[in-house]
């Protein structure tokens, strides 16, 4: 079959198709090239539109730098690559032999320097030439970056050096004089903070950006590295790497030069960034001028030795760099020889630099090298719409067909040919009419290139697949449509389609479940190859939809005869070549049924699982419910560590566990795919994107789905239905393997959601519980928390009065509930406590600090301290004198002599205080007299810490303070009662009365006197 031609051999794929650029030869990169718009700029025109033609007829005029200055991606390197491919077949480039040198963006430094050298020959630049080699033998990644770590300093340095200098040209308090300033106090502060040890550890440690630049500099990069590797320091990494470091790791130049700095400013941060960046490029600099020596001078000394030499030879010089950032370590010497003129002794010099927009080693000598070479050429973004995008890869597929149907000899002979132009010629071969029919079948690109053996839509299915972002939207990679698209089927099943069984390999990854079913049910001998085929090479969900869009020829062409009576097209196509199974007769078409339009609930799903449309968002809302009521209605024995209390909220409606965590309002958190009302904060999915696109899986979960939803529905109207129901059995029988799998997961996940919400919160008011009741640790401090209330109530010492009840009451009467959140959260089959869970969560509650009294709490206990102030304030007063225990008992006995004298003197006011109450309470109070507890009591007069007089009120005796408070109050009322009439007897009794009545009393009345003569001074110092 001649037809079999159209598909490239697998020798011509592999030297036409390569994912590495710069393994494409010239011939074929000629061939696949896609023209690029460009805009060309100068100091004294607006913007113009370019070619390609026009930037080649300018750089064979201008023998100065030209820029090329793009965004990366949009192709810099390959446009350098299409120019070096056209010179070649200059007729002046040939006839003047000239000595063109390309610079890849991949290329090592050692390899940039021998592509210089090469083809040179004399004593200089062999020299030259072993002395990169002695050095390139030696470097060193670790030792490179270690290097440019201590030059990154003295770079910045440099850099303020300079800023100072060019601010004297500046016009001040002009924009461009701010933006200086603003250098110079960057470069005057950075060099402390890129000189510290912890900061400089992770700018140049083994997965840092300078690491890589380092492993370039010795042995390159490939496309892969140079795309998935970092050789700059992103604003994203920068402001990472500042929020992460430790302020007490960092020496203390570098802590003030971090305060200075204040990089919590995007503004501040990005300039920061853009002066590091900076310093590494001549970081690089300096470490590459003190590394490479060539003789007895430098760089530029040898760049003039290559000049003088091919200028005795009257060769021109081309340099063509890819990427400058590449060989950032000669950057600025590069620039600085491409700049200088050619003279007597130096030959003719052209060159173009490919530079990434707002690369800093170009931007600082921009308006010289612009204003030089008269026009800076830019790449133009035309930013692709989704609906360009398919074409441009349709396209782009085509040119490589084109180039691999050709191959490499044949390439070589069409572009050596004299006239040729940049329009490849259309590779094409003679057919009869049969296998002219099929080729038209697969369709051509834009360009008019025959696209067998796919066509747009395979071209298109496939790059949805893998040429697809987060998002779905479709991204133009040319690597991904390479590897994916065509060598995937172009070199890879080549086999398959000789044997006749091609695309049954191919691996599809979106399944189209009607589609699937409808084949399944033609009885087709091969209904994999078939269901490959009208899954790719087809946009289409089903056999009717089928009819319309893909030819039979398709089908016809890769040996699928019993399919394409089911196809489209009424011409008769012979069999293109022998099968490989005997021949058989097409059966006749079986008639395919009408949808059953009535049940809508099976069309819906279908659409959701093709990915034809999103859920109707009514249907998935129902179906997130049932899924939770699955969860409800399973036995909760698998979710170890939890009982489903009502606890974890507070108001008049307490959840359930499963409510707190899975619900929010009215909604579910309950993800679905390809649904456009799923909470924005989902808690589990009914089933991961993958397995919602795999064949098999998504099978499974789409009848699963029907099960769940028919199940429900028919049971709303009727409850007592239950699964006796045409299907229910097997419904029921998805439901329970679905259920069986699905719920311990999803109470895995919302267990460890609940910790996360509620444990440490709880576990934190508990403490706080235990704060404010003032207990001690019974035994540990787990076993403390996990104590009831009726025990803890029962080990407390009596309250100290009325107020300090009611807190207690208070926290008490929270104890058992708050208990019950936290310990139904670390249960281990609701049994014992997981005490390792349990010990992180009491660390997390005390490093939060958080465990101080509500302001209902606080204000009890502010009650309970205000109602007992003023008798600790007497109590105070009244042991002040008294330095321990033995002179307080003193003056109690004391004043149980003073009762006892004024009563026997007649004065005692027994109908106010009876003297056998008072005495008996003084009694009391010198047997169970603790001087701690009393000396502990006055603190909380004084104390401000709350946590400390919670303690001093949950420790103090009650009835002790009750009992010593009213001894002291006892004492009053005798002082106000009985002071005032032994003062009225001195008064008016004489002398005589007053030495015969002391004589009396004797010695009673002696010690009377001194004990009234101290206790009335203390009252009149008490008074004032």
């Amino acid at each position: 079959m001649s037809l079999e031609r159209y598909w490239p051999s697998v020798q011509n794929v592999i030297d036409c198709i390569k994912t590495e650029a710069e393994e494409l030869s010239d011939e074929a990169l000629l061939a696949v090239h896609e023209p690029m718009q460009l805009t060309k700029f100068s100091s004294n025109t607006f913007e113009e539109e370019a070619t390609e033609k026009d930037l080649l007829e300018h750089f064979l005029r201008i023998d100065r730098p030209i820029p090329i200055v793009a965004d990366a991606g949009l192709g810099k390197s390959h446009l350098i690559r299409w120019l070096h491919a056209k010179l070649k077949n200059e007729k002046i480039v040939q006839e003047e032999n000239w000595q063109i040198v390309r610079i890849p963006k991949n290329a090592s430094l050692r390899q940039t320097l021998h592509l210089l050298l090469n083809g040179l020959e004399g004593d200089v630049f062999e020299n030259a030439r072993k002395q990169v080699d002695e050095v390139g033998n030696t470097l060193v990644a670790r030792k490179i970056a270690d290097l440019f770590g201590t030059h990154l300093k003295h770079g910045i340095q440099d850099i303020g050096e300079e800023s100072v200098q060019l601010l004297d040209n500046c016009q001040p308090g002009s924009a461009e004089a701010q933006e200086v300033i603003k250098r110079i106090q960057f470069a005057k502060q950075l060099p402390n903070l890129v000189d510290d040890i912890e900061f400089k550890s992770r700018l140049i440690g083994d997965d840092s950006y300078i690491y890589n630049i380092a492993t370039r500099w010795i042995k390159g990069a490939t496309e892969e590295e140079l795309h998935q590797k970092e050789f700059a320091l992103s604003q994203k990494d920068f402001d990472s790497m500042i929020e992460e470091i430790e302020i007490d790791d960092l020496s203390l130049p570098a802590r003030k030069a971090l305060s200075a700095l204040r990089l919590d400013s995007p503004e501040r941060s990005k300039k920061a960034l853009e002066i590091i960046n900076e310093g590494v490029g001549r970081a690089s600099q300096t470490a590459f001028q003190q590394l490479f020596q060539f003789g007895s001078g430098n760089f530029q000394d040898l760049f003039k030795e290559i000049r003088k030499h091919l200028k005795a030879r009257n060769q021109t010089l081309v340099i063509l760099v890819e990427d400058l950032a590449a060989i950032s370590a000669i950057e600025d010497v590069l620039i600085d020889c491409l700049l200088e003129e050619a003279k007597d002794e130096l030959c003719t010099l052209k060159s173009v630099l490919a530079v990434t927009s707002g690369y800093s080693g170009y931007t600082r000598r921009q308006n010289t090298i612009r204003t030089r070479a008269k026009f800076e050429w830019q790449i133009k973004n035309n930013q692709d719409s989704q609906e360009d995008i398919p074409t441009k890869i349709v396209d782009f597929c085509s040119r490589y067909l084109n180039a691999a149907r050709y191959g490499k000899s044949q390439l070589q002979d069409v572009i050596s040919l004299e006239n040729w132009d940049d329009n490849i010629p259309i590779w094409n071969d003679e057919l009869d009419e049969s296998d002219s029919l099929c080729l038209e079948a697969f369709g051509k690109s834009s360009l008019q290139i025959p696209l067998f053996p796919f066509n747009k839509e395979a071209i298109v299915n496939l790059a949805k697949w893998y040429c697809s972002n987060d998002s779905g939207s479709l991204i133009f990679n040319p690597r991904d449509v390479l590897n994916d698209i065509l060598l995937n089927i172009l070199r890879y099943q080549r086999n398959d389609y000789e044997a006749g069984i091609f695309p049954k390999n191919v691996e599809l990854k979106e399944r189209k479940p009607t589609l699937l079913a409808e084949l399944s049910n033609l009885g087709l001998s091969t209904p994999q190859q078939a269901i490959t085929l009208c899954s790719i090479w087809s946009d289409k969900s089903s056999m009717e939809a089928l009819k319309s869009a893909l030819p039979k020829e398709v089908a016809i062409s890769f040996n699928l005869p019993e399919l394409a009576p089911y196809l489209g097209s009424e011409i008769h196509i012979p069999t293109p070549r022998p099968i490989v199974v005997a021949p058989q007769k097409p059966p006749e078409p079986v008639p395919i049924p009408a949808p059953n339009k009535a049940d809508l609930l099976e069309e819906q799903l279908g659409k959701w699982f093709n990915n034809e449309a999103p859920i109707d968002s009514k249907l998935a809302n129902f179906f997130r419910s049932q899924l939770y009521t699955m969860i409800e209605e399973s036995p909760l024995s698998e979710w170890t560590g939890f009982e489903n209390s009502k606890v974890f909220e507070v108001g008049k409606t307490k959840k359930t566990a499963i409510e707190a965590i899975l619900k929010s309002d009215k909604l579910f958190l309950i993800s679905l795919p390809n649904s456009n009302n799923n909470n924005a904060l989902p808690l589990v999915e009914f089933c991961s994107e993958h397995d919602f696109y795999d064949e098999k899986s998504s099978n499974v979960l789409q009848r699963t789905a029907l099960a769940i939803i028919r199940y429900h529905r028919t049971n709303k109207d009727n409850p007592s239905t239950g699964w006796n129901y045409e299907k229910g059995y097997e419904d029921f029988a998805y439901y329970k393997n679905f259920a069986e799998k699905w719920v311990p997961h999803v109470l895995k996940v919302a267990l460890k959601a609940l910790r996360k919400k509620y444990l440490v919160r709880s576990v934190d008011k508990q403490l706080m519980l235990l704060n404010g009741l003032g207990l001690k640790e019974q035994g540990s401090l787990e076993n403390t928390l996990l104590m009831k209330s009726v025990h803890i109530k029962s080990i407390l010492k009596e309250p100290l009065n009325s107020g300090f009840e009611q807190l207690r009451t208070a926290l008490l009467d929270q104890w058992d509930d708050t208990q019950k959140v936290w310990s139904s959260l670390v249960l281990i089959e609701n049994v014992a406590i997981d005490s390792d869970i349990l010990k992180a969560a009491i660390k997390e509650a005390r490093k939060n600090g958080e465990e101080k009294l509500d302001p209902a709490l606080r204000r009890l206990k502010k009650a309970a301290i205000d109602e007992i102030k003023p008798n600790l304030l007497k109590i105070k007063m009244f042991i002040s004198d008294c330095e321990n225990k033995e002179e307080f008992q003193d003056l109690l006995e004391d004043i149980r002599e003073v009762y006892k004298s004024i009563q026997d003197l007649g004065f005692y006011p027994d109908e106010i205080l009876k003297r056998k109450t008072a005495n008996q309470d003084i009694k009391i109070l010198l047997e169970t007299l603790s001087w701690i507890e009393v000396k502990n009591a006055i603190k909380l007069i004084t104390v401000e810490d709350e946590q400390k007089e919670i303690e001093i009120l949950a420790n103090l005796d009650g009835g002790l303070i009750t009992l010593l408070s009213k001894v002291l109050s006892q004492w009053e009322t005798f002082e106000r009662l009985a002071l005032p009439k032994i003062q009225s007897v001195n008064n008016t009794v004489g002398k005589h009365q007053l030495s015969a009545l002391n004589q009396g009393i004797k010695n009673t009345n002696l010690n009377l006197n001194q004990t009234l003569s101290h206790l009335t001074t203390f009252t009149e110092n008490d008074c004032k």
